[in-house]
């Protein structure tokens, strides 16, 4: 059984524990629904100057003003359909060989290969560089009544040992090659070296490369996955970069993006008309430098946030600041003159309550305070370049920070303020 540094054990599917506030999935629902109560009534207060995005993605619809006539579903649609896939296939390093599926989400697209490609009492085996796979990934395999190990490692020996035990009953393979702007393989040969482990059993060999598909190749100047030999590989529409709706793009061998297709239309994973046109519109307008100028502003937010809480409170990041979860809880207990084990919070509720303050007080969004449940909870700072001007800078981001950061630790000794700021309820109401 793994536990956190409290001995709290870490939740199914998660990379950390469970408080006695944060409970379950239900709280971190019920923590996005009070965001989106924050955000209406700063947007009806401020209007939609008073919100600003730092989460790194962009969740909009990049439309023209004349593209509502292509909305039609089927007529719409046809007139840009080869267009799209054609930039799809040069999006992932893909050629005319490969084949083209869209999702009205990554995690849907992934739940849809799975349950495709796998069979009941199958294992599927994810891969990933460090901390851990995505929760769709162990749900897909509950839905297709496969069983599921994850090898969270950089060395390649480490998924073929695991690969070996599971033996005759491996039926897939899921590699997710940037699991944060911290986490990744260190280079094509490593990278390769784990998707061979699938190759060499003859097995599908999934690439979920939601945010990697742009970060490794701009940023890291690593090559497109399906260009080290893996069989499918997907990314988002609205990340790293990218200006676009929630949406998955999917590229891979002919044949198994097929019956991921099929799959998806059976269980209404499929991108709809709207999710198509924005999509291409997104890969249409897609520009690395955007990422390249994201990467620069984050790294003088960096500079003035490591200036104000040291170098040590921060992760190692290619992309903009990260404060992990851990680190939270210490900051505020140390400013609240208390034991991080007597604030009675654990790592999770420390970060998402600081993150929920950040909303309030300054409208800053960040995966903390609106992402869904089984998003990374630690504190991540990722504003484009436009929005930190927006909001006054890097030296304003770093302030604002640091008042959240004070601001928790007055309120980090009183449950009902903490569930408050979290929930907009009292504990007892909280789920």
């Amino acid at each position: 059984m793994k536990t956190n540094e409290f001995g709290k054990k870490l939740a199914r599917e998660r990379s950390y524990a469970y408080g006695d506030i944060i409970r379950s999935p239900l709280q971190e629902y019920l923590k996005l629904e009070h965001s989106g109560r924050i955000i209406k009534e700063r947007v009806a207060r401020l209007g939609a100057d008073g919100i600003f995005n730092f989460t790194a993605e962009t969740r909009v619809y990049p439309l023209k003003d004349d593209d509502i006539r292509l909305l039609d579903g089927w007529a719409g649609v046809s007139t840009f359909i080869d267009e799209l896939r054609d930039l799809a296939r040069e999006h992932l390093g893909g050629d005319s060989s490969h084949e083209v599926a869209f999702f009205n989400r990554v995690t849907t697209g992934v739940v849809s290969a799975v349950c495709a490609l796998v069979n009941a009492g199958g294992v599927v085996l994810s891969a990933v560089p460090g901390y851990k796979s995505h929760p769709c990934a162990m749900k897909a395999a509950d839905l297709a009544g496969a069983r599921f190990v994850e090898v969270s490692s950089q060395d390649a020996k480490d998924v073929e040992r695991a690969a070996g035990k599971i033996g005759k009953d491996l039926s897939m393979m899921i590699v997710c090659p940037s699991v944060k702007p911290q986490v990744f393989y260190a280079s094509d040969g490593a990278f390769q070296s784990v998707i061979n482990v699938g190759k060499r059993r003859g097995v599908p060999v999934l690439i979920d490369d939601a945010s990697g598909a742009t970060h490794r190749t701009v940023l890291l100047n690593q090559s497109p996955a399906l260009k080290l030999g893996a069989d499918l590989v997907i990314t988002s529409s609205d990340k790293r970069g990218k200006y676009g709706p929630r949406g998955g793009i999917l590229v891979g061998d002919r044949q198994l993006v097929r019956k991921v297709a099929a799959e998806a239309e059976q269980i209404g994973a499929e991108a709809d008309s709207a999710k198509l046109l924005g999509i291409f519109r997104c890969l249409q307008r897609w520009d690395p430098e955007a990422l390249r100028s994201e990467q620069r502003i984050g790294e003088e937010i960096r500079k003035e946030v490591a200036g104000r809480l040291g170098q040590d409170a921060l992760a190692l990041s290619s992309l903009g600041v990260i404060i992990p979860m851990e680190n939270i809880l210490e900051l505020i207990s140390a400013r609240a003159g208390r034991n991080p084990a007597d604030t009675g919070l654990v790592p999770v509720e420390a970060s998402c309550l600081v993150a929920m303050i950040l909303l309030e007080d300054d409208g800053i969004m960040t995966h903390a305070s609106i992402g869904s449940p089984g998003a990374t909870l630690s504190l991540r700072i990722k504003p484009s370049a436009e929005e930190a001007k927006r909001f006054g800078g890097p030296a304003a981001i770093a302030e604002a920070v640091d008042r959240a950061l004070d601001k928790a630790a007055g309120a980090v000794q009183e449950r009902a303020r903490v569930s408050l700021a979290l929930f907009g309820v009292a504990p007892e109401h909280a789920g």
